[in-house]
């Protein structure tokens, strides 16, 4: 078998440099998806590996292991679903800012009907259907399913709405509220690993903030602004 091999400088070699290089414009997008893959996967197969060393320790307790066993497949599927909203950013013809409303429908709603009773409902203005810049739809969906997350594990909910909208001219908003039994403080929220923290670095990260809050009657709404102008 013959080799050919190229000399540093040929054009050929350069070209081939060249091609494989990510273009400027995508430096933003290649740092969400390794955020996604550090904070999101890395972490949940990390905690995965823990549940299940646990999980040798209870084997004298059957509904200990039924319920931690629960808990790492829950873990898996969320991190499952990650991967899979990370892949339509990688592919040109895919991309999630091109396809945000199916993505989300597809893969983050059906991904929590599946595992919950409670029903959701998706309400979108014009500006949203339209397609949107891949770094936001990745934090804009990261958002979302990670307040469902919290829906589905802990209030207790029967309906949720997710709303997008863009209430001025300035001015993106994501929010999803429930109608579980809501939250004692904001504190009570954060605590034992809800997810909030994740929520507030990825509205940071649009130049913008979180805001959560429960009524007296009961319910929960995460709300995100962000500027308009993130969107494209």
């Amino acid at each position: 078998m013959s080799m050919a091999y190229l000399e540093p400088g040929h054009p050929g070699l350069r070209a081939a440099v060249q091609t494989d290089r990510p273009e400027p414009g995508d430096d933003a997008l290649l740092r969400t998806v390794a955020r996604e893959l550090h904070d999101g996967v890395a972490q949940t197969l990390q905690a995965s590996l823990v549940q299940l060393e646990v999980l040798k320790l209870e084997a004298g307790s059957p509904e200990n292991v039924r319920l931690i066993a629960g808990t790492v497949q829950e873990a898996i599927r969320d991190s499952l679903e990650g991967v899979r909203t990370l892949l339509y950013g990688m592919r040109g013809q895919d991309s999630p800012g091109a396809n945000f409303i199916s993505i989300l429908e597809q893969e983050v709603l059906a991904g929590f009907q599946s595992r919950s009773s409670a029903s959701v409902t998706l309400v979108a203005s014009p500006p949203w259907r339209q397609p949107i810049s891949n770094v936001t739809a990745l934090n804009v969906l990261k958002i979302i399913r990670e307040s469902l997350n919290n829906v589905a594990q802990h209030s207790q909910a029967t309906e949720v709405e997710v709303t997008l909208s863009v209430p001025d001219r300035q001015t993106a908003r994501v929010t999803v509220r429930d109608n579980g039994k809501g939250f004692a403080s904001p504190i009570g929220f954060g605590a034992g690993g809800l997810g909030m923290v994740g929520i507030r670095e990825r509205a940071m990260a649009l130049g913008g903030e979180a805001m959560i809050g429960s009524g007296e009657g009961g319910g929960t709404t995460v709300e995100i602004d962000f500027p308009r102008k993130m969107l494209r």
